[in-house]
């Protein structure tokens, strides 16, 4: 065990000490050969939405149901980020205290928990397209006053609406989300029901970092070899019938593999419409640049002396 000491003369000079002696107490990872963002580029191609410091899956329910709970009592830009931290926070205690607790967050540092769920969900929420909101956490934070707004001014003008240059507003969360229990959040736990797999299954199914395609540029793209991060197309050709090809659809491991195969209407034989004899030998010896034809080589190496010193020729032995 080790230790330092220290004299400071002002209130000043100690505040500067601690600060750093707080430092040490910060632990972190290096990228010494900066190959960090090679890692995390494969991460999100081979396991979009998720991450090493993710827990369960239900937090990406709690999560979402937290903050609508927070937007059905219109709470303010400035004071969401306090009542959201506070509401994560009172979820440590009930989940505790369930049949299925594993991973739960919070639980050893409880009010002192520095990196809340909704900090580690928060981009997995838009790679699966739960959270409908493009931006970071604390925009979404700023936006929520002027959404308040438009949601004022839009129901006030529900009588009168034109349809054809309506200003609807788009919802900060998938239309679809699952309802939470009626006891949420007074009783939490982490285990899914049948009902909310489903939902993220379809949500994971859906979600274009997962399919790995769009539907809107799939017909832009070559069908004779496509890759894909989470599919793979391959069309072959089956030899026998002019323009017939088998697909094999080969998609994530969420998605159900497919064969399909397409071939044209059947064709009568064509029958020729000229004769031709066959070439000459002349024409035939002229057209190749070597025509087949019988030659016979004899190779003569020298292979030594004999006895009396003289150098002698003869054919290699085979």
């Amino acid at each position: 065990m080790s230790a330092f000491v220290w004299l400071d003369y002002s209130e000043s000079e100690r505040r500067k000490m601690l600060d750093v002696v707080d430092l040490f107490r910060e632990h972190d990872t290096r990228d010494e050969l900066g190959i960090g963002s090679v890692r995390d580029a494969f991460a999100d191609m081979l396991f979009p939405g998720t991450s090493t410091i993710m827990t369960r899956a239900r937090y990406f329910l709690l999560v979402a149901w937290t903050y609508q709970r927070l937007e059905k009592v219109r709470a303010k830009s400035g004071e969401i980020a306090t009542r959201a931290r506070r509401a994560e926070l009172d979820l440590v205690e009930p989940i505790e205290r369930s049949d299925d607790n594993d991973g739960n967050i919070g639980k050893v540092a409880k009010t002192a928990l520095k990196r809340l769920p909704s900090s580690v969900y928060w981009q997995g929420l838009s790679v699966w397209g739960i959270r409908s909101f493009r931006g970071a956490q604390v925009q979404y934070h700023r936006s929520l006053d002027r959404y308040y707004a438009q949601l004022t001014r839009h129901g006030g003008r529900a009588s009168e609406r034109d349809v054809e240059h309506d200003d609807l507003i788009s919802p900060n969360w998938h239309a679809g989300l699952v309802s939470p229990p009626e006891d949420f959040p007074a009783e939490c736990s982490l285990r899914l029901t049948r009902r909310e797999a489903e939902y993220l299954a379809e949500r994971i199914r859906l979600s274009p970092a997962c399919s790995g395609s769009n539907n809107r540029n799939r017909s832009k793209r070559s069908m004779r070899t496509t890759c894909w991060p989470r599919a793979v197309t391959r069309v072959f050709d089956v030899v026998g019938r002019a323009a017939a090809t088998t697909m094999w659809r080969s998609a994530s491991r969420f998605c159900a593999s497919s064969v399909r195969s397409e071939s044209p209407r059947a064709s009568s034989p064509i029958t020729a419409t000229s004769r031709h004899s066959a070439p000459i030998a002349d024409t035939f010896a002229a057209t190749l640049a070597a025509p087949p034809s019988a030659a016979r080589r004899v190779c003569t190496v020298t292979t030594g002396t004999g006895a009396s010193g003289e150098i002698r020729s003869a054919s290699p032995a085979r």
